[in-house]
């Protein structure tokens, strides 16, 4: 039987085990493109490269604590909604030792964090990165593999969950919806299927309400109703944003 023992210096084992950590891949939006959030390491690993916000799991907490503490330490930014995505265990993705991490996304409203990012702890800088920017630096560890597998997750959600919503006022025009489905899947979409889908479907409704003139002619605006999303959700063959 292999069995935990706890001494005077605190927990060990007496096999070869794994460390954990968590990463968070954080994108920005701001309306024309999508970002990430990186921080410049400082480390005896890898130092100087960009990397994901993430660290060990402390004894006390459990790996949402840990990722929200991590990303808080070391950019400075709060509040952001993260979830999980799925765990890297490749052996070797850590030189340090043998380290299984868990990684969160997040997507966020760019300039909502502008003026809040400060690099802390072990990390030297902070910066939002263009997405295609990222994907083609050295990023430390396999967070190369991480980005492009979270960007493939992000797409997929974008489908099927109402994370479009998250990034637009209370009150949007089908044209803002469109720009958020357009600027996340980087591709463009038929103006008028969109509208007419979009249109057609019981999560949205008009407010009675116009917003900023378009070519001399106000569009209407909308709000977003959750419980209608879910139910339409669960009874259509398609995803909402499916075209």
């Amino acid at each position: 039987m292999k069995i935990n023992y706890q001494g005077e210096e605190g927990y060990f084992y007496k096999y070869e085990h794994a460390a954990f950590t968590t990463d968070s891949v954080v994108f920005g939006f701001d309306g024309k493109e999508l970002s990430v959030l990186l921080i410049q390491r400082k480390s005896d690993t890898y130092d100087g490269c960009w990397a994901f916000p993430g660290g060990f799991l402390n004894m006390s907490e459990d790996a949402d604590e840990c990722a929200r503490r991590e990303l808080a330490e070391e950019t400075n930014a709060v509040d952001i909604s993260l979830s999980q995505f799925r765990m890297f265990s490749a052996p070797g993705r850590d030189p340090r030792e043998r380290v299984v991490t868990m990684v969160y996304i997040g997507l966020v409203r760019k300039g909502d964090y502008d003026k809040v990012l400060r690099a802390d702890t072990d990390a030297q800088d902070v910066a939002w990165f263009p997405l295609d920017e990222a994907m083609a630096m050295s990023l430390a560890f396999d967070h190369n593999l991480i980005l492009v597998e979270a960007y493939a997750e992000l797409r997929r959600r974008l489908r099927y969950t109402d994370l479009a919503f998250h990034l637009l006022d209370e009150k949007f025009t089908i044209n803002d919806l469109r720009n958020v489905c357009e600027v996340i899947n980087n591709e463009e979409y038929d103006v008028r299927n969109f509208h007419k889908k979009i249109t057609g479907a019981r999560f949205i409704e008009k407010t009675g309400e116009q917003g900023e003139p378009v070519h001399n002619k106000r569009p209407d605006l909308y709000s977003f109703r959750e419980e209608a999303f879910v139910e339409e959700r669960a009874a259509a063959q398609k995803f909402p944003f499916d075209f």
